[in-house]
């Protein structure tokens, strides 16, 4: 177990929402995650010389997820039954809203998230905080998170058992993160090959339909990655 002492370090603010919470952490643990993180802590703006900064857009939940990446490496969506359970790291509150980490994972794995082979109840929510925590790990450019949520969505979509309700699911998931990145993105990636897999299961699904016209780029993706594999395979 490893152990450090973080009590004397400089502390950074967030405000995020609901009700503009405020959560205290320590500025050179989220400096080191990029460049703009970097910039918004310890640069010269607003936000560096009030040691504060408001982010409207993201909700409590998903600033958690960025949290545990920040000082254990890996984000972890408690949600599901305990049956299963991995090494977790531990977190300790020292006062309200100021977190510090007392041990880290010594294996360096990926935690995935762990359900029965049933219907998923939560599975848009579980998708959506990946997906939330990748747009914001995109944002600021933070390339090992971008990687890590890209990664469990992928382990999400490969356990997804298709119904009406799931495919409402993938809809909703496809709508958001092709609105909130650009091409390229690994997410996009992901959904794109998603999308050409089930295609021939789908494609008469009123939901999928609409949104495969109104997400021209996920439309375009899809089209070129089906046409690729017929022409590879002859």
């Amino acid at each position: 177990m490893k152990h450090r002492s973080l009590l004397n370090d400089q502390l950074f603010k967030f405000i995020v929402r609901p009700g503009r919470k405020k959560i205290n952490v320590q500025a050179d643990v989220f400096a080191r995650l990029s460049r703009p993180l970097n910039a918004i802590v310890n640069g010269n703006f607003t936000e560096g010389k009030d040691e504060c900064t408001t982010w409207e857009q993201v909700d409590e939940n998903t600033f958690d997820g960025l949290r545990q990446f920040a000082y254990c490496g890996d984000s972890v969506h408690h949600m599901y039954n305990d049956k299963k359970k991995n090494e977790r790291v531990s977190i300790i509150r020292i006062r309200e809203n100021d977190y510090y980490v007392e041990e880290t994972r010594s294996d360096g794995r990926i935690e995935v998230d762990v359900f029965d082979d049933e219907p998923c109840e939560n599975l848009l929510e579980l998708m959506m905080h990946h997906a939330q925590l990748h747009v914001l790990a995109y944002k600021y450019c933070i390339e090992e998170l971008v990687r890590i949520t890209t990664a469990k969505l992928g382990k999400l979509l490969h356990n997804l058992i298709i119904t009406q309700e799931s495919v409402k699911d993938i809809v909703y998931l496809i709508q958001y993160i092709f609105e909130h990145t650009l091409p390229q993105d690994p997410a996009r990636e992901l959904l794109t090959y998603f999308g050409a897999i089930i295609i021939h299961d789908i494609y008469n699904d009123e939901d999928f339909v609409e949104t495969a016209l109104s997400v021209p780029d996920f439309l375009l993706a899809v089209f070129k990655k089906v046409t690729m594999y017929r022409v590879n395979k002859g």
